[in-house]
């Protein structure tokens, strides 16, 4: 017998559900696993395209970029589904967790840390429009991108 104690929440963290498919407990570890790794992977591309500007979206590396999104939305719910499903539970329980808390983080930095910055941003934006403009000290007139007005 082992010295430790591999049950969590009356689940044996050291067995494998595709060995136990008949056992209805061994699937709840691998659904939540499951189901947050889809809401983090939307969560990410709701974040990538709320921030993507208009000129960025007819880029053709953003379009690649989106390409790529769009096809880790697939593969990483794929992949957790099949780790979680060949693998011990204690990596459905980890995967989990992990993700939980990469959620938490993405989320403070969303609302906490973009926001903050944000008019941080603009401010320097601006600042660096008005910088563009080049005074004509012959005609006295303030241009941009130093043309001159008549």
């Amino acid at each position: 017998e082992t010295a430790l104690d591999l049950n969590f929440l009356g689940i044996n963290l050291s067995k494998v559900l595709s060995e136990n498919l008949t056992d209805w407990k061994m699937w709840i570890l691998p659904a939540i696993a499951l189901i947050l790794t889809i809401l983090s992977t939307l969560m990410s591309q709701n974040n990538a395209t709320k921030n993507q500007s208009e000129k960025q979206k007819n880029d053709p590396q953003a379009q690649q970029a989106a390409a790529m999104s769009k096809s880790m939305f697939i593969m990483m719910p794929v992949m957790t589904a099949w780790i979680t499903y060949s693998w011990p539970l204690g990596c459905a329980l980890y995967w989990a967790i992990s993700t939980i808390t990469q959620m938490a983080q993405q989320f403070i930095v969303n609302e906490f840390v973009v926001k903050k910055m944000k008019p941080i941003v603009l401010k320097k934006k601006k600042k660096s429009q008005v910088k563009k403009q080049v005074i004509d000290v012959d005609a006295n007139t303030v241009t941009d991108e130093g043309e001159k007005n008549d």
